[in-house]
């Protein structure tokens, strides 16, 4: 559809500006950040350009993000100290390509939405006018993105939110009948790079691919479409699938979905029973063999949990996370987002009796279906806020366009001025949040001098330094959660005693230390880095990693 409405033109212009700043800003600040996360990606991206795809390919990794990531520092070759930096460079971009597949969405509601108000107005209804919705689109892309996705983390989400934007709306062009076979086979492959770069993608690909078979009521006409697009979904999935379950000695599209099932339903622990516990107390893992990457563990947990108990139905660990995550879903939608939850029961009781009103919603479940079923889907998983951003987003519009009042002057100016309430509201929630990331960073590039070295650039020069070189092993105490020194330093960390049981470490007497510090040497790692020890003082025979909560000792005989 092109736009000839000059006032439609300024208002996409000025928030794609708007988003694209705030979004550059948010990477800019947050650029030395890392997550534990984000360094397997990163190992697999590695190995990828390496040709190791035989370890680039994961059970519980998504290929495609660690693809983009490592043909990111392939080809522009950073230093260590500027790597972090550079895979929020590409954050950023998908955050780009986000919003060019949310507009491509939003074009395709917009479309839909004035067919259907011609039709509503001959019917005697009003609607919420299309530059209102498009208003409130674009506030909700931008709070979804950098509120509940943001760029700080280092995780596929974003590019998830970027193909199920583009899948909604292919599907909604379909069912307005624009080149059926086309659009579906584009559909297929956008659902199969989808579950590439997150396997939650394929139960939700079904969703999809249902609504494509089911539109208008007609599946029989519908049904070759739709087999074209599961055919290239499995073209695109398939080869990963065929990886995977070889790697795993079973059929498997992901072992994400089974590991957090494990862990946070059937409460299966430990979370790693395949590490060699080399001293009992304090506990201390060795993770040495066969599994490469910065920390092995976390490079490959299918491996390290290949011997746990298989799932089982557990209705009790069901109920408990649904009410765990049913809370979540209650401080989302009726206290962060009440004024939406408000403002749509408002609306919805002022229409025209609660069957229209339903009928009308109906009406938008091309891309409803979807975003409910991954609603109802993540309530049997720990909830990030991250993971269902895109469909928030997707149900708050299809809601909000859904709405149809009697044909009134009253009612034109209740939908507008809804609309320009959420608006103001979502913007002062932005801002609220996001001020004190934009003052800081806008005043470090308005300085124009460089920024004091991060803590962990400053870990990992110091290892360097003392002699540690590419691929050395070394050992750990404290959270893998913040070694992201050791990716900085291109070494291994193969050996831990994990914070939970830190204090033990330096709370026993001088003979048991010792023993445990032989442990480490018989492991062969050359170093042991500490994270803050007890009253901040460096120990005998450990030194403080310059101005930082860092400690290193090198271990005798390496």
């Amino acid at each position: 559809m092109k736009n000839r409405n000059p006032e439609e033109r300024k208002t996409r212009v000025l928030f794609w500006l708007l988003a694209i700043a705030l979004g550059a800003l948010q990477a800019w600040g947050n650029r030395y950040f890392m997550d534990l996360d984000g360094v397997s990606y990163l190992d697999h991206g590695d190995a990828f350009f390496r040709g190791e795809w035989g370890i680039a390919v994961n059970p519980y990794w998504g290929p495609l993000y660690s693809f983009l990531l490592g043909l990111a520092l392939f080809v522009l070759k950073p230093s260590p100290y500027w790597e972090y930096p550079v895979v929020h460079f590409v954050n950023f971009l998908i955050y780009v390509g986000a919003l060019g597949s949310f507009e491509f969405f939003l074009r395709q509601l917009i479309r839909h939405h004035e067919i259907q108000k011609e039709k509503l107005a001959e019917e005697g209804h009003t609607i919420l006018p299309s530059s209102a919705l498009r208003i409130l689109a674009y506030s909700v892309f931008i709070w979804s993105s950098l509120t509940l996705i943001n760029l700080q983390e280092v995780t596929p989400d974003m590019l998830v939110a970027l193909f199920v934007y583009l899948a909604s709306g292919v599907l909604l062009r379909i069912c307005r009948g624009e080149g059926s076979w086309p659009l579906s086979l584009l559909l297929g492959g956008i659902l199969g790079l989808g579950y590439l770069a997150k396997s939650v993608m394929f139960p939700l690909s079904g969703v999809f691919l249902g609504v494509l078979l089911f539109r208008a009521g007609k599946p029989k006409k519908a049904l070759p479409q739709t087999m074209g697009a599961l055919l290239v979904f499995l073209l695109i999935a398939s080869p990963y699938i065929f990886t995977v379950s070889r790697a795993m000695g079973r059929l498997t599209i992901s072992e994400s979905g089974r590991l957090h099932y494990l862990w946070c339903v059937n409460q299966v622990y430990p979370d790693y029973p395949d590490a060699k516990k080399i001293f009992d107390s304090p506990p201390v893992l060795e993770f040495r063999t066969p599994i490469p990457g910065t920390f092995p563990i976390w490079f490959d947990p299918a491996y390290w949990n290949r011997n746990l108990a298989p799932n089982y139905f557990d209705p009790k660990g069901l109920v408990k996370m649904g009410l765990f995550n049913g809370k979540r879903y209650y401080s989302i939608f009726f206290l962060s987002q009440s004024y939406f939850t408000i403002s749509f029961l408002l609306l919805l009781y002022m229409s025209r009796g609660r069957r229209f009103a339903l009928k009308s919603l109906g009406q938008n479940g091309v891309f409803l279906l979807p975003a409910f079923a991954a609603l109802g889907l993540y309530a049997l998983a720990p909830l990030f806020t991250r993971y269902i951003a895109s469909f928030i987003a997707l149900s708050w519009l299809g809601l909000f366009s859904g709405v149809r009042l009697p044909p009134s002057h009253a009612s034109r100016r209740l939908l507008i001025g809804v609309s320009l309430s959420l608006v103001t509201m979502m913007s002062f929630q932005i801002a609220r949040e996001e001020f004190p990331l934009v003052r800081s960073t806008l005043r470090e590039i308005l300085k124009g001098g460089r920024p004091a070295d991060h803590p962990m650039w400053l870990v990992a020069r110091h290892l360097n330094r003392m002699g540690l070189k590419p691929g050395d092993p070394v050992a750990s105490i404290g959270s893998y959660f913040h070694a992201f020194w050791a990716r900085l330093a291109r070494v291994r960390i193969i050996a831990q005693i994990h914070h939970t049981d830190s204090l033990s470490f330096w709370t026993q007497d001088p003979d048991v230390q010792s023993q445990v510090l032989k442990a480490f040497q018989s492991t062969g790692a050359k170093m042991l880095v500490a994270e803050r020890v007890p009253g901040g003082r460096a120990p005998e025979g450990w030194q403080r990693i310059e101005d930082t909560d860092f400690f290193v000792r090198p271990l005798a005989g390496n």
